[in-house]
């Protein structure tokens, strides 16, 4: 083998070192990240733009009625938010994400139990990842099946 394809092989192999330990940093962080999401008392998820859940923290799965974060993972949220009202709420929160990129507001959000809860809704679209990012916040646990009114700040 000549001396420029050992250099060749010697730059190449140090090049995946490089990127290995990129990856393994990579890696490191995302486990820091999914720790992190899920130890914060704030309920998070994390939706496709298609509205599928990509990630639930504890806290999010628990106020919904969920005993773990995966029960949740990959459904639609069309299907498990679906509330028997005249007018559909998600038509609307759906326009705003897609005009503004953002909706913030109060909605009736389904419990596991059936019985609905009152929340604060915060979502914003991050274009570049293509992904939805939803936080909640209760503001009344025992709210039944009325009319919703989506409260537009």
């Amino acid at each position: 083998m000549s001396e420029d394809n050992i250099s060749k092989i010697k730059y190449l192999v140090e090049k995946l070192n490089v990127r290995d330990q990129e990856l393994r940093d990579k890696v490191k962080r995302i486990s820091m990240l999914e720790t992190a999401f899920h130890r914060t008392g704030q309920p998070l998820a994390i939706l496709t733009l298609d509205n599928k859940y990509i990630f639930v923290n504890k806290s999010y799965a628990t106020h919904h009625g969920y005993e773990t974060p995966e029960e949740l993972i990959g459904k639609d949220v069309n299907e498990l938010f679906t509330i028997n009202t005249e007018d559909n709420p998600m038509d609307i929160i759906n326009e705003s994400l897609q005009k503004t990129g953002s909706w913030f507001g109060k909605y009736i959000c389904p419990h596991k139990s059936g019985k609905n809860f009152l929340a604060e809704v915060y979502l914003d679209i991050i274009v570049d990842e293509s992904i939805i990012i939803c936080t909640c916040h209760k503001v009344d646990c025992t709210i039944k099946n009325e009319k919703v009114e989506i409260l537009k700040s």
